[in-house]
């Protein structure tokens, strides 16, 4: 048996009017509502399509839910806007920006599993985009001083994203500080662990509460 729909509450009258109020919207707000809506990507898919921090996609999707929200409940009419900071491109499929990212992984060569723990790694796999030969610079971990220590030199490298199993505390605070987002990885290999990255496959509770 179907349960029965309870009564909803509503602050407006229905109203088939259209008034003549206009809710101009900006191109890259579209754009922001697009690929988060319709698309489904994550935000920090959104913000790499559109080459903008995830922080300032999210204004830029807020504005624009704000704005659409608004005509519809005042009947009004919609104008879309191009604004001079967009980038109009003619391929979508071609426009993901790739970012640089490192994981700490166990061996130095082909597609190596990830290891668990950020600072107790051997080796930091440095990829951008996928994980070819070609794309892939394995770098070594020295050990040796504080947290910062460790994740300074990625970032010298232009690491901008770091996936890991396990971090702790310390060290999330220290990757914060620079600029590396932190992002749990998922999968037991390198290219897997992209693969998922970029599928939108990953979680941002990593801190594990140890010091390493």
């Amino acid at each position: 048996m179907v349960k029965p729909r309870r009564c909803r509450f509503i602050g407006r009258s229905k109203n088939n009017l259209q008034s003549s109020n206009i809710v101009r919207i900006e191109s890259d707000e579209i754009e922001a509502l697009r690929l988060y809506a319709l698309e489904g990507l994550h935000q920090h898919q959104s913000s790499d399509r559109m080459g903008v921090s995830r922080a300032t996609f999210g204004r830029i999707l807020k504005s624009c839910m704000r704005k659409v929200a608004l005509a519809i409940v005042e009947s009004a009419r919609i104008e879309i806007v191009d604004v001079p900071w967009v980038v109009k491109l003619n391929n979508q499929e071609e426009t993901v920006m790739e970012k640089i990212i490192a994981i700490p992984v166990l061996e130095n060569s082909g597609d190596p599993a990830l290891c668990e723990h950020f600072g107790r790694t051997q080796y930091f796999a440095i990829v951008k985009g996928d994980p070819k030969d070609d794309n892939i610079e394995f770098v070594s971990n020295s050990h040796d001083g504080t947290c910062m220590d460790v994740a300074g030199p990625l970032k010298s490298k232009g690491v901008e994203v770091l996936l890991v199993k396990g971090i702790g505390r310390k060290a999330k605070v220290a990757c914060d500080q620079i600029g590396i987002e932190v992002y749990q990885a998922t999968g037991n290999t390198l290219s897997e662990s992209i693969k998922a990255y970029y599928g939108g496959s990953t979680g941002t509770d990593v801190a594990c509460g140890h010091d390493h």
